[in-house]
């Protein structure tokens, strides 16, 4: 499926670009990663032109994804999201301040971008000010991902399966430790 998304890609030229941002924006709304659109985008235009790509393309999905969060959940209920006491700061922040903590949040890829510019649309952020914070923050993101994505595609197979495993059976062990601690603390 991919090789035949690269293939259309490659034909289109600079539409591929344009095709690779509307992947993202659909993405930005689906509890889906970016990585297999960053994966593509380095096929296809190599590794600072899909850095690129894939940065514009994720900065375009948040300005429009808080758009559309803005206009569609600014009224939901304090109740729902005081779930997440670690982005409330985003909402109740002044706009300096709220700009700050999305530039700091955005820095680490391991955080839901979705969540970030739910909170950050529900908040006091003006749409300009959440895109330029948003871009920035995500420079050292996309950085770690473009890296991680490239090495991984030029890895033979059996190394990155033997990676994979790694990560995949020191998760199990993780998972079963947090469990055992939370039951001997109950």
């Amino acid at each position: 499926m991919s090789e035949i998304l690269i293939e259309f890609m490659q034909n289109l030229g600079i539409f591929g670009i344009i095709l690779s941002i509307i992947i993202n924006v659909i993405l930005s709304f689906l509890p889906v990663p970016s990585f297999f659109i960053t994966a593509i985008n380095i096929t296809v235009y190599g590794l600072v032109g899909g850095f690129l790509v894939s940065l514009v393309g994720e900065s375009v999905a948040a300005y429009v994804s808080f758009i559309v969060f803005r206009k569609g959940f600014k009224q939901i209920s304090r109740s729902k999201i005081n779930q997440f006491p670690r982005f409330m700061k985003i909402i109740d922040a002044e706009p300096k301040e709220a700009f700050q903590l999305i530039l700091v949040f955005r820095m680490f890829p391991y955080v839901p971008s979705g969540v970030i510019t739910y909170f950050a649309a529900i908040g006091q952020i003006k749409s300009f000010s959440f895109t330029i914070s948003s871009t920035i923050g995500k420079i050292p993101a996309m950085i770690i991902e473009v890296g991680l994505v490239f090495y991984a595609l030029t890895l033979p197979l059996n190394q990155l399966l033997a990676i994979v495993s790694i990560i995949g059976v020191g998760y199990i062990i993780y998972k079963i430790y947090k469990k055992d601690k939370k039951d001997k603390n109950e």
